[in-house]
């Protein structure tokens, strides 16, 4: 369904899990980066999957330690410029990139 697209790394939260430890753990699964989380950008509602609606939290944050690869549900790991981002699977992703882009 998202063959192609890009996004931000995402996933859920667990039981019993906070969900800045979720950040955490999912962005080192996915892109094998270790962060500090700062304040949150962003939050929506995602309605682009009518059968299963989820809330987005994106964090500011920097990366401490790990080394950026392609984890467990990533075909590919890449950085764009702002200027070039490329075709997104998401469209909150797309809502908080451009409004990053517009504060930069």
């Amino acid at each position: 369904m998202y063959a192609g697209l890009w996004c931000v790394p995402c996933g859920y939260v667990e039981w019993d899990e906070d969900v800045r430890q979720a950040a955490r753990r999912e962005l080192h699964e996915e892109a094998g980066l270790v962060v500090t989380l700062g304040d949150v950008v962003a939050i929506h509602s995602n309605f682009y999957d009518r059968a299963r609606q989820t809330v987005g939290i994106w964090f500011d944050g920097r990366i401490v330690g790990g080394v950026a690869r392609p984890g467990d549900d990533l075909d590919a790991l890449a950085y764009f410029a702002r200027q070039q981002l490329p075709p997104l699977a998401f469209p909150t992703d797309a809502e908080v990139l451009a409004g990053l882009c517009r504060r930069a």
